[in-house]
């Protein structure tokens, strides 16, 4: 006998992808029967875009979501976590380009630590593309649903998608940077759990990142991002920008996103 109600929607493609919808007000008449009010639920559906609820920013291509994969509660935050990234990055790039002004420009190597479903990983791509920079980018990710999602990227830039934990993969990393001297990264988009990437992930990340380097940090908790950032600045990067988003209405909790550069100027 309830008349409205609000509830969530998943909008299930196939056997892997999925589309979350925010939550929609359905008003039902007294004493409705489950098959009227389905009916009513799914003739919602038609005022939605898929592709529009993922993301409606220009430089990303379509992103497939697997069940298991985590979804941006709000609407509208990815694409306003990606214009804030995409920004950032730009702004990066074109200080290394006053910097070197003729000289050749080396190509650039951007990691995407914790990639999910691939939300974030196109980003230094586009932006180097625009800008006439090569660019290759690594996705890691221990899910392995998630590098379901993320292979689907491939057709459309360079990538590279490696499911392995974060630690492990920085671990080795870390050897081999000490053994050969690896190739570094230029460009590192990194979006941990809660908890954080901790301090020996952070200080391995430290070790291995080029000498002029772009760490873009992206957190939901202040605390762990205050205590893992924190090492960056002995290890010669300033804050160049931090970024506060309310994306979790009515509650105290809100995300964060750091700019940290080293080795050129803002």
């Amino acid at each position: 006998n309830i008349k409205n109600f609000s509830f969530k929607l998943e909008l299930t493609l196939g056997d892997n992808d999925k589309i979350a919808f925010h939550p929609i007000l359905v008003e039902c008449e007294p004493n409705s029967q489950h098959a009227d009010v389905e009916k009513k639920i799914f003739s919602y559906f038609d005022a939605f875009s898929p592709l529009n609820t993922v993301t409606k920013h220009s430089l990303v291509k379509k992103i497939k979501f697997s069940r298991e994969s985590f979804v941006q509660p709000h609407i509208h935050a990815m694409e306003c976590y990606l214009r804030i990234i995409d920004q950032g990055l730009s702004d990066f790039l074109n200080s290394l380009l006053r910097k070197k002004k003729a000289v050749t420009k080396e190509p650039i190597l951007a990691w995407d630590l914790y990639a999910g479903s691939g939300v974030f990983t196109s980003i230094p791509h586009k932006v180097c593309q625009a800008l006439n920079f090569d660019c290759h980018t690594k996705a890691i990710e221990g899910v392995p649903q998630a590098i379901e999602s993320l292979n689907s990227q491939k057709q459309f830039y360079p990538l590279e998608t490696i499911q392995e934990d974060v630690s492990t993969f920085l671990e080795k990393q870390f050897e081999e940077h000490i053994q050969t001297k690896n190739s570094p990264p230029q460009i590192v988009i990194t979006d941990p759990p809660r908890t954080g990437m901790g301090i020996a992930n952070m200080q391995k990340l430290i070790e291995v990142c080029h000498k002029e380097c772009c760490i873009i940090y992206v957190s939901c908790d202040p605390a762990c991002f205050a205590r893992d950032c924190a090492l960056l600045f002995h290890a010669g990067f300033q804050l160049q920008k931090t970024v506060l988003i309310d994306a979790f209405a009515q509650t105290t909790h809100y995300e964060v996103i750091g700019f940290f550069w080293r080795g050129t100027a803002f």
